[in-house]
């Protein structure tokens, strides 16, 4: 026999006359009261509420009724808003529509100036209780009636009273909520809670004994049942300490031996998790560090010394690059190509992760090769794209600008892979430049380069960037954007470093996104001119 069938037949029996009798007087006592007394009491409050708002309502079209017989209707008239407008009790309130002959009609004065003007059609099918009586107010009749109004999500009755105003097209109408005026049926709560008492009271001396029964029979109950619970227990707890090969021996066929059953099932599925568990971890801490050695690797690839060319002080760069993840698409670089002419690029990579890394690595290399053989801005950015297309089964792509600068003439070229519009910081003011529009590199479309050149002035910056910047989020899933970035530069390129307009963007970034996880790498460049040569 099982635990809960010898716990019922025990108790169940003894307990169940007594608890019958003594609940059904104490029932039929409350609810005989109860209906009796709310019944009563709603009907004297409705009757009482739709008496005085009737009132009210009257009392305020009188006051409207003679204040246009000295003045001409304004519906910008303040006099005329304060008196039609009123407070009605805690929470009703008067206002004025128009409409009569019509089949619609305009709020004219509400409480709430913002829906003044608008239509009262919308009632038809939001609330179609409350349009019925608006139409038949719009006849020129008086009208009440009683609707639901949704309130923050809590339906809640209100009564509604609508007056035409005499020499006038307006109607006169005021609301309020019903429950406002339950205060004599909380009366009747208490009352009924009174009642409550008085019944537990009649119950609670038998109720004391029958529980001191029920006590000593448990107590004899218990000490047949708790003999395999403490066995269990003691079991139990060895498994919790990590002894997961004890097995529990209870052989009983209530809910005890089937609790012991699932325990020694848990504990051999919990043994098996461990051990898959360990196997799990020990790979991901490999994962972990390889991906490490890759973001350490890929950092490297990457020019980290600053200032990078000391011995050079016609110009001043410097680049940033913070991936998503541990390793990302995004990639910078700079060099000379001849004594006098710098080199410099920045790309990001479609997706993330390593084989965005990869690729990123393949196009940098590409492009840095290419460049070093002397070939033409738009030759470098062709050649680039036909190697990356080659094999490309992955179909990705890069977004890229190449750019060489001149030390001597100030003359600067630049070519753009279907990436974001550099900025041109000059007089401290930015400005984004108008590039040739091309195609990214490794789409596999054979397509010339278009080549933008332009005179850059000492005390110009060029500042370049990856679409990490301008589509940054906040925790309000809002773009960083354009402007945004166009703004900081506005107040960061008064400093005489690229540096400090970098760090400028990073921190601006961080405020911006308030601490929202990097969706995409983040990658800066700035060039400053500080003479010729």
């Amino acid at each position: 026999m099982k635990i809960q069938t010898k716990l019922v037949l025990s108790l169940g029996t003894m307990t169940l006359a007594i608890a019958l009798a003594y609940s059904a007087l104490a029932l039929w006592r409350i609810c005989q009261n109860a209906e009796r007394n709310t019944d009563d009491i709603k009907a004297v409050i409705r009757r009482n509420l739709e008496r005085e708002i009737w009132s009210k309502a009257r009392d305020i079209a009188r006051q409207v009724e003679i204040y246009l017989e000295a003045h001409p209707f304004d519906r910008n008239d303040d006099k005329l808003h304060s008196i039609a407008v009123q407070k009605i009790q805690q929470t009703g309130y008067s206002g004025l529509h128009d409409g009569i002959g019509r089949s619609d009609g305009c709020y004219v004065f509400h409480m709430n100036r913002a829906v003044e003007g608008k239509s009262l059609s919308g009632f038809r099918t939001k609330l179609p209780v409350l349009w019925k009586a608006i139409e038949f107010s719009l006849h020129g009749r008086e009208t009440s009636s009683y609707y639901l109004w949704d309130d923050n999500g809590r339906m809640r009755e209100k009564f509604f009273v609508s007056i035409p105003a005499k020499g006038t097209d307006c109607i006169l109408f005021a609301t309020v909520y019903v429950d406002e005026f339950y205060g004599p049926l909380r009366d009747a709560e208490r009352a009924i809670r009174a009642e409550l008492l008085l019944t537990i009271r009649l119950l609670l001396g038998p109720a004391v004994a029958l529980t001191a029964v029920m006590v000593f029979v448990s107590l004899l109950l218990a000490r047949r049942m708790s003999r395999p619970i403490r066995e269990l227990t003691a079991r139990a707890q060895a498994i919790g300490k990590g002894n997961l090969d004890e097995k529990i021996a209870v052989r009983s066929r209530d809910e005890i031996g089937e609790l012991a059953g699932v325990l020694n099932r848990m504990s051999t599925d919990l043994k098996a998790y461990i051990d898959n568990l360990r196997k799990t971890t020990a790979a991901k801490e490999r994962m972990e560090g390889e991906l490490n050695a890759a973001h350490n690797i890929q950092q490297s690839l990457l020019p980290h010394t600053f200032p990078p060319f000391p011995q050079v002080r016609e110009v001043d760069i410097y680049a940033a690059m913070v991936p998503a993840r541990e390793v990302g698409g995004d990639f910078y670089d700079f060099f000379f190509i001849g004594q006098d002419r710098l080199a410099f690029l920045i790309g990001d990579v479609s997706g993330k992760g390593v084989p965005a890394a990869l690729f990123m690595a393949i196009a940098a290399t590409l492009m840095r090769s290419f460049a070093l053989s002397r070939l033409p801005p738009a030759e470098i950015m062709a050649r680039t794209s036909e190697e990356l297309a080659l094999q490309n089964d992955s179909r990705m792509f890069v977004t890229a600008i190449y750019g060489e600068y001149d030390l001597r003439s100030g003359r600067l070229e630049l070519v753009s892979a279907g990436h974001n519009r550099p900025v041109m910081i000059r007089g401290g003011a930015p400005e984004y430049l108008a590039l040739p529009p091309n195609i990214p590199l490794g789409t596999g479309f054979r397509r010339a380069y278009a080549v933008q050149a332009l005179e850059i002035l000492p005390g110009d910056t060029l500042f370049l960037y990856t679409d990490g910047v301008p589509e940054a989020l906040d925790a309000r899933d809002d773009f960083y954007g354009e402007k945004r970035l166009l703004s900081v530069l506005a107040s960061g390129g008064k400093s005489n470093s690229p540096k400090g307009l970098c760090e400028a963007i990073e921190s601006d970034l961080q405020r911006f996104s308030g601490g929202v996880e990097a969706a995409d790498d983040l990658t800066l460049l700035a060039l400053k001119i500080n003479s010729r040569k």
